[in-house]
Parts: C-alpha cells; sequence; structure tokens
C-alpha cells in the first residue's frame, strides 16, 4: 500500500496545513502568502480539495466554493458569503506534487544570489503602520502629494529601510512584494473602518 502514498505527503489527502507549509517552504514565501496562492489554484480547479462541507464526512469541495473562502494557515477557511467555517480541508497531494514536485522543492533550497536582506513581515508591518499614520494606502486622490502612488510607498519603504539597514530593496522585489502587501493593506484597513 506504500506505492499509494505520495512523498513527501504520508498520505494522499494531506491536511491543509501541511501543503500550505509545502508551499510556503517551495516557493519561499510566507505561510499568509501561500494561502493565497492556495486559494487561486483551488478557485481555478488545478488543485482539488475535499471536505466536511455538509456533513462530518470528507467531501469534495467545488471550485466555487473558494471564491469566498480563504485558505488560513491552521487549516480552516472562513466563507464570507455563507458566512461558515470550514474546521478543516485536506488537498490532493498528487495536484500539489504535478505543480511543485519534490525536486523542485529541493533544488530551492539552497538558491544563488545573495539572500534576502529584509525580513519581509516586517516590512509589511511598519508599512501598515504607516498607512495608518497616512489614514489610507497611497491613493490619487490622497491630500499628501507624496502618498498617491504605488510609487511613493515603495520610495517610503526604501528610504525607512536605507535608514535601517543600510540597503533597500530591489526594484523588482518591491514590485513584487510591495504591491501585493498595499492590497492586503487596504484590505485589513476598509475591514476595520480606518
Amino acid at each position: 500500500m506504500r506505492s499509494q502514498l505520495v512523498a513527501p505527503f504520508e498520505t494522499r489527502w494531506p491536511p491543509a496545513p501541511l501543503v500550505i507549509e509545502y508551499m510556503a517552504n517551495t516557493l519561499r514565501i510566507t505561510l499568509d502568502e501561500s494561502c493565497i496562492e492556495l486559494q487561486r489554484y483551488l478557485l481555478d480547479g488545478s488543485l482539488r480539495a475535499r471536505g466536511p462541507i455538509i456533513n462530518l464526512e470528507a467531501t469534495k469541495i467545488y471550485t466555487e466554493f473558494w471564491r469566498f473562502a480563504r485558505p488560513k494557515p491552521d487549516g480552516t477557511a472562513y466563507h464570507s458569503d455563507f458566512q461558515y467555517t470550514l474546521p478543516w480541508f485536506e488537498v490532493a497531494a498528487k495536484d500539489v506534487l504535478r505543480k511543485w514536485p519534490p525536486a523542485a522543492a529541493d533544488s530551492k533550497k539552497h538558491p544563488g544570489g545573495a539572500p534576502p536582506i529584509l525580513d519581509w513581515a516586517a516590512v509589511e508591518s511598519a508599512l501598515e503602520a504607516e498607512c495608518k499614520l497616512q489614514e489610507s494606502v497611497p491613493h490619487r486622490k490622497h491630500s499628501d502629494r507624496h502618498w498617491r502612488t504605488k510609487a511613493d510607498a515603495y520610495r517610503w519603504v526604501r528610504e525607512e529601510y536605507l535608514k535601517r539597514k543600510g540597503g533597500g530593496p530591489s526594484d523588482t522585489a518591491m514590485k513584487t512584494r510591495v504591491g501585493p502587501m498595499l492590497d492586503r493593506i487596504n484590505e485589513r484597513l476598509q475591514k476595520v473602518g480606518n
């Protein structure tokens, strides 16, 4: 029966937290970013999931469920439209490994190039604090003309971390990391009504 198990998972349907951690390690992203990626692939149908939608038994979760349900690192998912919390779910190991083979995961353990100079979670926290101070993420109608575009946020991050660390992130890192951070921060600020 061992042949039916899918390495590096011990089962064909591993629990979501193991898949989220595997994706984070493979893609070298945070657990929260991994949840966002997982939601994207569950929604487009390239990853299959099952869980207790109707009763306590695991049943197939249809792709449309994920349109309003973002997975969390603990393996739960809150569906905002149904106002229902999925207590757990599992993901098909075969689908995960087809997308991110173990060899690819192993090859990224020792990437080339310089190590990252920033703790991106800390950058996001500092940027969120600045957005709260500015009372919003940058937008074109903001009263401060130096806080109207994403470029203004990029400039703020670069200047802040040049002071702190002696070196700022590259332009590419800014676009790939800070842009999505601003979207997440904006969502959080809108939820609290800031």
